[in-house]
């Protein structure tokens, strides 16, 4: 008896790239017609067929339809995970030093988290990392991911590249937290560079001496004519276009805005900054808020306090 063939696995489309009135072909009775792209759902219950296609010349006559009977190039066929794909979740061990704070190394807690990869995550406070910054390269600086793979140990520095990478082969719900759609990567990259446009003002108040004065100048930074001001609005607006900063779907994108723009309201370890930072920036706190409701972010925060505590939802 010839041995079974093995079955090939149903293939999983890429369907971010399709937008409302692109044009593309749909196979029925076994021609393929040319079409319309009336809608894209993300629905569960339309998993199967999430596109929403109208059929050119004939009026009414609307259909939904799954990637294996449509031909469009912005379809993508999305290549399975291999064990190479994935050394994060298979063959790497990963430990994050940062200090015992949010800012630059909660984005990557957070995304470590959302992506369910293990991770030992050990805080080195002031003094500790001075001991430990003489035995490594002139000019390092923290977060360091430690990625241990086959008994070799390597350190990788940056925050934004850490971040990068984890979320490269990290995903949440099947999606990569980098997402590997260049338009919503563009989306993802755009909101992060945002974020950068407001950060640079905080620097110079760490010069003043004058508790007082330290305390002014940074209420004045996020305040109406402040120097911070004018990028906060304007990240504002841009996160009412998605649900998401990238989309329909959590991103890095999400972890280092709410993890770095709440450095900047109480409660904080920068003092200064008020209690109602964003109190006319209504798109930056309901992301705070979706973002903390996901399920694996919200078991993270359930026991969060003190500079934690905004990010515990109910």
């Amino acid at each position: 008896m010839a041995p079974k063939q093995k079955k090939a696995a149903p293939k999983v489309y890429d369907y971010t790239g399709l937008e409302k009135g692109m044009r593309l072909q749909v196979e029925a009775d076994g021609s393929y017609y040319a079409a319309e792209v009336v809608q894209v759902s993300t629905a569960k219950n339309r998993s199967k067929a999430p596109v929403k296609v109208a059929y050119r010349g004939y009026d009414g006559y609307d259909e939904w339809v799954g990637g294996d009977r449509m031909r469009s190039k912005a379809l993508k066929v999305v290549k399975p995970d291999t064990k190479e794909d994935k050394p994060g979740r298979e063959r790497s061990a990963f430990k994050l030093n940062y200090f015992p704070i949010t800012a630059l190394g909660e984005p990557i807690r957070t995304i470590f988290t959302l992506a369910k990869i293990p991770f030992e995550d050990e805080p080195l406070p002031g003094e500790k990392w001075q001991e430990v910054k003489k035995s490594l390269p002139d000019g390092s600086q923290m977060p360091i991911l430690h990625v241990t793979t086959g008994g070799k140990t390597e350190m990788l520095f940056q925050s934004r590249a850490i971040l990068r990478y984890i979320g490269s082969i990290g995903s949440y719900k099947g999606s990569r937290l980098y997402p590997t759609n260049i338009k919503e990567r563009y989306y993802c990259d755009e909101v992060i560079e945002m974020v950068e446009d407001i950060r640079p003002p905080i620097a110079a108040t760490f010069a003043i001496e004058d508790q007082a004065e330290k305390e002014a100048a940074r209420a004045a930074l996020v305040r109406p004519g402040g120097k911070m001001y004018s990028p906060m609005v304007k990240l504002n607006e841009r996160l009412g276009k998605f649900p998401f900063a990238a989309g329909d779907k959590p991103t890095i994108a999400d972890a280092y805005v709410v993890s770095v723009l709440f450095m900047l309201q109480q409660p904080t370890f920068l003092d200064g900054f008020p209690a109602d930072t964003f109190k006319d920036m209504p798109n930056i706190t309901a992301l705070k808020d979706r973002f903390c409701a996901l399920p694996p972010i919200k078991e993270y925060y359930k026991d969060a306090e003190g500079i934690r505590a905004p990010f515990k939802v109910s």
